[in-house]
């Protein structure tokens, strides 16, 4: 979520996760809570984490992917 944080998407995902916790239903785990909510304000809503980085919905570039981009060409 940190590659997507500047959406202004995000808000609205961490105005919906705090309202389901004020309501006391279980948001967890609240990563994939997050992930989940803002990837149904995508235009392909209900496409999976996996398909959804094929598209292009996470910013590789990034710099919190910075770390696993080098555990992985250290492979």
């Amino acid at each position: 979520m940190e590659s997507v944080a500047a959406d202004p998407a995000v808000q609205c995902v961490d105005a919906f996760v705090d309202c389901i916790k004020s309501k006391g239903f279980a948001a967890k785990p609240l990563p994939k809570v997050r992930a989940r909510a803002w990837l149904a304000t995508r235009p392909k809503p209900d496409i999976p984490v996996g398909p959804a980085a094929r598209e292009g919905y996470w910013n590789f570039d990034h710099a919190c992917f910075d770390l696993i981009k080098a555990f992985i060409r250290a492979l």
